[in-house]
């Protein structure tokens, strides 16, 4: 089969226009980005929670066992989080207070973690999970880059990913009985905006 000249050229020409506007597109939002005020702060919001349960039952607690995370109760979460929850120093140079952490089963029943951080400079990157914040504007709107993707998220607005597997796991060493845990993972970045100092 030969392909038409004319169509190959026609449909180069149209990729070469897309792309032009496009990149004249990011061009313009960039020149509308305007500078955070200097006494204002951004706050975002990173956190992952992990749900499980057996396949083919809604048993969680042995759902949580078998993937060999302990069970804690509401009480003992509450007290963990108040106890290292520090937030950083308030002064002229912070620019956002970034928390990131994660959850494994309702309410962090079977674990939490909780890292709270100053951002006094960007773009900042998160040690522990590679997330990117390029900056955040005037308006309070987020430019992020998380897993080579880029994201945008404006005030009061969050971007979410969810990925559902299941997992065979080792119920008894004896046997080599294994059993099926469904398990959901939800990957969240909230933005909350701007607050004054």
């Amino acid at each position: 089969m030969k392909l038409n000249p004319l169509l190959i050229a026609g449909v180069i020409i149209v990729v070469l226009l897309a792309a032009i506007l496009i990149v004249m597109a990011l061009k313009s939002n960039q020149e509308q980005l305007t500078e955070m005020n200097a006494n204002q702060y951004a706050f975002l919001v990173h956190s992952t929670q992990t749900l499980a349960t057996l396949a083919g039952s809604n048993n969680t607690t042995i759902a949580y066992q078998f993937l060999g995370y302990p069970t804690y109760n509401a009480t003992q979460i509450a007290a963990y989080i108040q106890q290292y929850q520090m937030l950083p120093p308030v002064n002229n140079s912070l620019k956002a207070i970034f928390q990131e952490g994660s959850t494994v089963g309702p309410s962090g029943c079977h674990g939490t973690t909780l890292n709270t951080s100053g951002i006094y400079q960007f773009p900042f990157t998160s040690n522990s999970t590679g997330l990117n914040i390029l900056t955040v504007d005037g308006n309070g709107v987020a430019y992020l880059v998380y897993n080579g993707q880029s994201l945008i998220i404006s005030p009061q607005e969050n971007w979410y990913d969810n990925q559902t597997y299941t997992e065979n796991v080792l119920a008894n060493e004896t046997s080599g009985q294994t059993v099926e845990v469904n398990v959901t993972v939800t990957d969240r970045i909230t933005n909350y905006g701007l607050y004054d100092k």
